[in-house]
């Protein structure tokens, strides 16, 4: 059990007059419990959680279930009576998961706790923290290691495949927790030219056609061709913890627009380095990046072309896209420990996407950039 996490839980529980909460999502059970499985964490208001397992077996201190139907004798036999009002994390429980516990607990009014557990998990501790500085400190270097993997004549599929596989073998756990039941990724995008600027499927802030519907999203299969620029948006994931990190390549040299529109994004960077600290609303940064990019000249071309990103980052963490959310109507003040990811992204038309996406930890003084590495745009053919 996560200890002092779980008592933050409940001291938020006690304010909001909440009895209890359930947890049963996977990103949640691994932040309150500290793995994922299958099965429930019941907290009380005051008191210590119980952990009701169906798998796997074997976990010391879990009451064991095989069917969520036997859960409110088991609870009976634990002495805990389940009644009031319940937090359960319905962003990411279903429907009929929902219904059924209506049915086993009448004597409960189950709340969303989604927001809660989300808010709870955006400011960092210290153990959090000390992952994400491995996370991103192997994630930089895999970074350093792009230009050595591109082959002349690659299409962005293989490119994007030779990215993955080094990103494996440094540990990369292979999975991209996201919240909300409509998103879906993998790893990560490679978009190469005027794939770049193909409106996404999702709520990303780029998205790239893929190759057919059932997953409309990155790389489609295409050579990446002289003059092009190519956005590498790809994660890591060490230890359960997300980072997030984007670079503009080039397949030779681009012409004087993308360079201008890049340097762009570098300097919004630059602002938010300066202007974010503990107590700035999330809209003020939001709406500090929008003004460089309007008096910039590339307004029009802002995070999207025909359909617009209306964001400027997220939190980052068990999930891609935490809070805090940097967008016009979020109030959300800033506070030491959150750590979160920038990415100002332009498009030039005919060339592609271009600019860098950072991932940053928040301190007293201000932003640590924890993705560091080089930020202009790197030609893949020089030296070749």
């Amino acid at each position: 059990m996560k200890k002092q996490r779980i008592k933050k839980l409940q001291t938020q529980m006690k304010k909001e007059g909440i009895d209890a909460a359930f947890i049963c999502a996977n990103p949640n059970m691994f932040y309150f419990y500290g793995r994922t499985l299958t099965g429930y964490l019941y907290i009380p208001q005051e008191g210590m959680p119980v952990l009701f397992v169906k798998m796997p077996v074997g976990i010391e201190g879990a009451v064991y279930y095989k069917s969520p139907k036997q859960l409110p004798a088991l609870m009976q036999e634990q002495g805990i009576c389940l009644h009031g009002q319940v937090w359960m994390d319905m962003g990411n429980a279903s429907a009929q998961e929902y219904l059924l516990f209506s049915t086993l607990f009448p004597a409960v009014r189950w709340w969303d706790g989604s927001d809660v557990f989300r808010s709870i998990r955006a400011v960092k501790d210290e153990e959090e923290i000390g992952i994400f500085r491995e996370t991103c400190r192997v994630h930089t270097e895999i970074y350093r290691k792009i230009k050595k993997l591109y082959r002349p004549g690659m299409t962005d599929r293989a490119f994007s495949a030779a990215i993955e596989h080094e990103s494996r073998l440094h540990g990369h756990q292979g999975l991209f927790r996201t919240y909300g039941q409509r998103m879906q990724a993998h790893m990560g995008l490679v978009l190469a030219g005027e794939n770049g600027a193909v409106p996404p499927a999702f709520d990303y802030a780029l998205g790239g056609a893929g190759d057919e519907g059932s997953y409309p999203l990155g790389d489609t299969g295409a050579v990446m061709q002289e003059g092009c620029a190519v956005m590498v948006d790809v994660t890591n994931n060490l230890f359960g913890y997300i980072s997030d990190m984007s670079r503009t390549f080039s397949v030779g040299s681009l012409p004087d627009e993308a360079y201008a529109a890049h340097e762009v994004s570098l300097e919004i960077h630059r602002k938010m380095m300066k202007i974010a600290k503990p107590g700035i609303k999330c809209c003020d940064l939001y709406f500090a990046a929008l003004e460089i990019a309007e008096n910039s000249g590339f307004g029009a071309r802002y995070m999207g072309r025909e359909q617009k990103a209306k964001f400027l980052g997220h939190g980052v963490g068990i999930e891609v896209n935490e809070l805090p959310v940097f967008a016009p109507k979020m109030e959300t003040v800033l506070e030491k420990n959150m750590v979160f990811a920038l990415e100002p992204k332009f498009i030039v038309d005919g060339v592609g996407a271009v600019g860098i996406e950072n991932t940053y930890l928040l301190t007293e003084k201000g932003l640590e950039n924890l993705t560091n590495c080089p930020e202009e745009i790197i030609d893949l053919c020089a030296g070749q």
